[in-house]
């Protein structure tokens, strides 16, 4: 029979990757409003997709290296990065809006950089 694949070759042969970011975050107001995060809960989402990007964009040649399976600082980069950015009025006001006003929220509401909780 033919030998098996590893390495660079088994890389190749991969199907392509896919990540589920699971939450528990809490549901739909009373009433039949809209299910609203709190601003924890944004920087925990962001902090959560960070590790799926992580995830869906690393090709290493060994399996035990990959995500979340490498050192603790190289495995919280990407997370903390995308965390970083549930705190700048630039980015977040790109999706995000006041349940009510409708208003992008801004660098007062978020907090300044370096002053998080």
């Amino acid at each position: 029979g033919a030998a098996p694949r590893v390495g660079r070759e088994c890389a190749r042969a991969a199907p392509p990757p896919s990540v589920a970011v699971v939450t528990s975050f809490r549901g739909a107001q009373p009433g039949g409003g809209p299910a609203l995060l709190t601003h924890q809960e944004m920087v925990t989402l962001h902090h959560e997709v960070g590790h799926a990007l992580h995830a869906l964009v690393a090709r290493t040649e060994f399996q035990h290296l990959s995500g979340v399976r490498g050192p603790l600082d190289f495995v919280e980069c990407p997370a903390l990065l995308m965390e970083r950015m549930a705190w700048d009025a630039r980015v977040v006001s790109r999706w995000a809006r006041h349940a009510r006003t409708g208003a992008p929220p801004d660098a007062r509401t978020l907090g300044a950089p370096g002053l998080e909780p």
